[in-house]
């Protein structure tokens, strides 16, 4: 048993010596020795092709390469979301980044037009205290309500469907103007 202990601990130990060996630098053709460190480089004079300069992106394509995608798989993070774009919205542009966000198709033509002018005329105002809240299941963790509390004015009302992703997205809106 103790030779086969000692017979280990010998090839351990001359595994462990044999790792530690620098490499030997190797001499040039004129005499004087090169470091790995000295190696020259070599350069290539082949040529890089020219390409065509890469098209704009759009503002969805820029939105995902930050990681700000439109895809919650939180209910609660997207309605805080919303909450928050339409709490910044001041100005004609801002009706653009709400409807994208809760997504055009969910919107009627009328809802649309009228989230424009509640935008416009500075009439969202989130009630600070209770801004978001979940009103129900409609189908379990599959579709819910959820409002969004104004202070002069009845919520409006989303109702957040699951997709097969997982993600949520806004299936149909409720605005009371």
């Amino acid at each position: 048993m103790k030779l086969y202990f000692s017979i280990s601990v010998l090839c351990l130990s001359l595994v462990a010596t044999s790792c530690n060996k620098k490499p030997a630098e190797e001499p040039s053709p004129t005499g004087s020795r090169i470091t790995p460190a000295q190696t020259p480089i070599e350069t290539s004079s082949e040529q890089i092709p020219y390409t065509e300069p890469l098209p704009p992106q759009t503002a969805e394509g820029i939105a995902k390469d930050m990681g700000m995608t439109l895809d919650f798989s939180n209910p609660e993070d997207y309605m805080a979301r919303i909450v928050e774009i339409m709490q910044k919205a001041t100005n004609e542009a801002d009706p653009e980044a709400i409807i994208r966000l809760i997504g055009k198709q969910s919107l009627t033509k009328e809802q649309e037009a009228m989230l424009r002018k509640l935008v416009t005329e500075q009439r969202i105002k989130i009630d600070p205290e209770s801004p978001f809240e979940k009103i129900g299941e409609l189908k379990a963790n599959k579709l819910a309500r959820w409002a969004i509390n104004l202070q002069d004015s009845a919520p409006i009302l989303l109702d957040v469907k699951r997709d097969d992703r997982g993600k949520w997205k806004v299936d149909e809106v409720t605005l009371n103007g």
